[in-house]
């Protein structure tokens, strides 16, 4: 389970019981200098000793880097020399959900776990940083394939705060706050994504069990904070929206299969708390 409290702050992984680092957990890569990164030979029999280290890698793996420092204004000259020069594309031909949809996609297989200050290109001269820096410094803190994780978490067995986020075979969801804005929500008036602090008091969420990163301010009945999968979901209102379409569709399909059993039977291959099993 990821949680966030917004787009490109840190992310941390939520334990049951405690709140570990990321070294703890076993998913921070190695802490190499740049004149000591290893080999790919090594970071792949690091990653055998190392489990839950997922990492980056380049499209082009043997191609060399400049050797040489480059001018940010040499980057910015290849930026331009990259727009194209001709006809705009027709871009109302794409509908907008298509971005927010990648949004979704990408938040289900990626997240960048950068242990390392280096990689960034914000100074007038860049140096280059070894491909094998890079590698060993830029974790993945996803498991990179689309198997909905992000929807539905890691399941309570691993994560206990996650059995609130299923009300037996279903997944929650949430009724909209009344802002004054009128709408036209669902007949079931379930147009949001499962607050926490609503959880809280209708008691299915214990307060002692939320942690830090799910106060939005005060106490844990009054945070706004969603309890989803993947907490980035919620940073802007259309993927947030999104999300919740995939919730209501899950639940769509346990409502035509016919029933919503708090025990639901076991199938071979399935799990019934898996973040892939629809349960």
């Amino acid at each position: 389970m990821l949680l966030s409290l917004g787009h490109g702050q840190r992310i941390l992984r939520l334990d049951q019981a405690t709140f570990p680092s990321l070294e703890a957990l076993g998913m921070a890569p190695p802490r190499p200098t740049p004149d000591q990164a290893p080999s790919n030979k090594a970071l792949v029999a690091a990653d055998g000793e190392q489990k839950g280290v997922r990492r980056f890698g380049f499209l082009f793996p043997a191609a060399q880097g400049p050797g040489r420092p480059i001018a940010a204004t040499e980057l910015d000259l290849l930026a331009e020399a990259m727009i194209d020069q001709g006809a705009k594309p027709d871009i109302k031909a794409i509908a907008p959900v298509v971005t927010y949809f990648g949004q979704f996609i990408d938040h289900d297989i990626t997240l960048h776990v950068d242990e390392s200050n280096l990689l960034t290109i914000d100074t007038e001269v860049l140096k280059p940083v070894p491909r094998d820096f890079i590698v060993a410094q830029a974790a993945n803190g996803r498991d990179a394939t689309l198997r909905l994780d992000s929807l539905y978490g890691d399941g309570p067995r691993t994560f206990a705060i996650e059995q609130a986020m299923r009300d037996g075979a279903r997944m929650r969801t949430g009724a909209l706050t009344d802002v004054g804005v009128t709408i036209a929500p669902p007949a079931d008036g379930q147009a949001d994504l499962p607050r926490v602090g609503t959880l809280v008091q209708a008691g299915v969420l214990n307060a002692a069990d939320v942690p830090r990163e799910l106060l939005t301010g005060g106490t844990a009945a009054e945070s706004r904070a969603a309890l989803i999968g993947d907490g980035r979901n919620d940073e802007n209102l259309i993927v947030a929206q999104l999300h919740l379409a995939f919730l209501r569709f899950h639940n769509a399909v346990v409502d035509r299969l016919g029933g919503n059993d708090e025990q639901p039977s076991r199938r071979p291959g399935r799990s019934c708390d898996g973040p892939i099993s629809g349960w």
